[in-house]
């Protein structure tokens, strides 16, 4: 009797060291897209086994790894372009995102593969309802906020720090409106502010030198605007401006200097813009809309037409997807355009 129970105990021991997870299998992901792209490792050894997907989803802290993805689909999240930190002798990129849940904006590290360091900034409520940051854009070392009441606020980049902070309707007057845009005017030492009411402005990208100081030059009146874009010609600055109509102004150091108004090309409103680096082309898309149009800054005049519902699509792994399948346009349309820094090359997310 005594070796059978040491014979059991021996193999119930066996059993429990052959069900120990593997090495890979307990490294703690920092977020739930590093767990995604672990799952879709070409190396079998680097994917997680079913059991320690299971466990990690079933631990309190999974909750916490929602921060890395946590733009939710009901409402669209604002963003600012990547910043290299290799100028400041570090390796990867940095984010600043927000709009997705009240009151949040956050920063992000990523190198090649992963998540390195996360960072959430509260901004506070008006009036103690609610806000999200509808827009974002970076000035120097600088990042500009905007929310959904109007409100300007301007962090340090290295420390994360607020600097200042402005009400727009307590400058401009009027009723108070969301943000719906910011564009960044370089090289002028100017700011554009798009708001969802359809008024524009420039002000200067520097602090204000006192309280009550803070100047806006207003542009035009439109019944909505939605986005900003800016193309740099001999004449000085062009703005655009989409929303109801297509906008368009010339800004110097004088002022501006000329302004037009141009049909949307489809009906609806237009809800992006991207301007291209190294040509004079302006690239936008209506909402709702699976067409990219392209404009000619020059002459103002729609030069392109591309149909997003005729791409083929793709994926890391094209037998997921059936390349027969007839795609509707919910399915097909345009979410966001943006241009990259070093081609004139153009990206599409649909």
């Amino acid at each position: 009797s005594f070796v059978n129970e040491r014979l059991h105990e021996a193999k119930k021991s066996q059993k429990t060291l052959l069900l120990k997870p593997v090495s890979q299998d307990l490294q703690y992901p920092c977020s739930m897209l590093e767990t995604m792209r672990r799952c879709w490792s070409g190396a079998p050894e680097w994917r997680p086994s079913a059991a320690a997907l299971v466990a990690v989803c079933a631990a309190p802290e999974f909750l916490s790894l929602r921060d890395a993805a946590a733009a939710r689909p009901s409402q669209a999240a604002a963003g600012s372009p990547l910043r290299r930190l290799a100028d400041e002798g570090a390796d990867g990129w940095e984010i600043w995102y927000g709009g997705a849940e009240p009151e949040r904006a956050h920063t992000l590290v990523t190198t090649p593969t992963t998540f390195t360091h996360h960072h959430t900034l509260r901004v506070p409520p008006d009036n103690s309802e609610p806000v999200i940051v509808t827009a974002m854009c970076r000035v120097g070392t600088n990042m500009w906020l905007a929310d959904s009441v109007g409100r300007l606020f301007v962090y340090t980049i290295a420390t994360c720090a607020l600097s200042w902070s402005v009400r727009l309707h307590e400058a401009v007057g009027g009723t108070p409106s969301a943000v719906a845009a910011l564009h960044h005017l370089a090289p002028l030492p100017r700011l554009a502010i798009a708001l969802a009411c359809g008024r524009l402005f420039i002000v200067t990208s520097e602090k204000p030198a006192a309280e009550g100081t803070f100047v806006l030059t207003e542009l035009g009146t439109a019944t909505e605007l939605c986005c900003l874009a800016a193309v740099d010609t001999i004449n000085g600055i062009e703005v655009w401006a989409g929303g109801d109509r297509l906008y368009t102004y010339t800004v110097a150091e004088e002022g501006v200097s000329a302004a037009e108004s141009l049909p949307t090309p489809a009906p609806g409103k237009l809800a992006l813009l991207a301007a291209a680096t190294n040509v004079p082309v302006v690239l936008g898309s209506c909402s709702p809309g699976v067409f990219v149009y392209a404009w000619c800054a020059q002459t103002r005049r729609a030069t392109a037409r591309l149909d997003c519902s005729k791409l083929a699509p793709c994926s890391e792994s094209l037998q997921s997807i059936a390349l027969d399948e007839k795609l509707n346009e919910e399915r097909c349309r345009v979410f966001m355009i943006a241009s990259t820094s070093y081609t004139d090359h153009v990206k599409i997310l649909n």
